[in-house]
């Protein structure tokens, strides 16, 4: 009988291993002196990354704050060696948002990523419950639903180091429409019967990708370069324009909400294209045949 119970347990989709998920979240310390505005914690960080002898203007970090604060995906582009990925490695530990934390996950994407199986986890029928990847996101993402334990309150951000090593269309997917602003709130759905079939991905957690522009990688489609900004990294450095500003020293995180307040899209954001930028996307997509071939923009 007790086999014959397991086996309808199974075509059921009842789970068989009933060990409760916990995946505890680690809250960064928060900081006790808060900047006054906005550039003052740009420049306090700008003074982080050269104290770690890695040179970026001020211009340079309000670009990235920017950019992943109003973007689902950020992506950073340029030739191996660059400074992409630690970039973004010094800015979490400035903002005291580092793995350590709970709210930085570094995932190294590999070669033959094909699908989310891969990247989040598949629902194993045969033990009725959801086999996580290896990449962490699964757990990552879990922690940001666990009631009071501060996981909302701050930025997480998620590292796809060498991203276009595999096709990102591929196997993030189901992630790409939360891109748009009318998917974000959609949750992925792990396939697994019960409560925790559906999962949020909330509103504090931001990707951020960085490519190789060289023959190993593949190049990015344009679904998807129409949803994401892509930051090209090794520019000619270019000194900043700002004035001096005082800085801070920072012992602490900054809140998810008063960096959104700082970088995020406001209410009365004005989005109507500039004149300027009209003429020169029209200008761009003439059909001239002495200019060659007409660009889309």
């Amino acid at each position: 009988m007790a086999e014959v119970k397991i086996v309808l347990d199974m075509l059921q989709g009842h789970s068989l291993d009933k060990r409760e998920e916990n995946y505890p979240f680690r809250a960064p310390n928060i900081a006790t002196i808060m900047p006054d505005q906005a550039d003052q914690y740009i420049q306090t960080l700008v003074e982080s990354f050269d104290a770690e002898d890695h040179s970026i203007t001020f211009d340079e970090v309000a670009n990235l704050l920017i950019n992943i604060q109003q973007s689902f995906l950020t992506v950073l582009s340029g030739l191996p060696g660059t400074g992409k990925t630690s970039s973004i490695m010094r800015l979490s530990a400035a903002q005291h948002l580092s793995s350590n934390s709970g709210c930085f996950l570094n995932v190294p994407v590999a070669r033959g990523w094909v699908s989310s199986r891969d990247f989040v986890g598949f629902n194993n029928s045969l033990k009725g419950v959801f086999q996580p990847a290896k990449t962490g996101i699964y757990q990552f993402l879990r922690q940001g639903q666990q009631k009071d334990s501060g996981s909302d309150k701050f930025l997480r951000m998620i590292l796809l180091d060498e991203a276009n090593l595999s096709p990102i269309e591929h196997y993030w997917s189901e992630f790409l429409a939360m891109s748009d602003k009318e998917g974000r709130d959609r949750p992925l759905d792990t396939g697994i019967s019960g409560d925790e079939r559906y999962l949020p991905v909330a509103k504090n957690i931001r990707f951020i990708a960085t490519i190789n522009n060289d023959n190993t990688t593949e190049p990015l489609s344009p679904r998807l370069c129409d949803r994401v900004p892509v930051i090209s990294m090794g520019s000619p450095y270019i000194e900043s324009s700002s004035e001096q500003i005082a800085s801070l020293s920072l012992d602490g995180a900054i809140g998810y909400d008063l960096l959104e307040q700082w970088f995020g899209i406001s209410d009365n954001s004005d989005f109507s294209t500039p004149s300027l930028i009209e003429t020169f996307c029209e200008k761009m997509q003439e059909k001239e045949v002495g200019l060659g071939a007409e660009i889309h923009i």
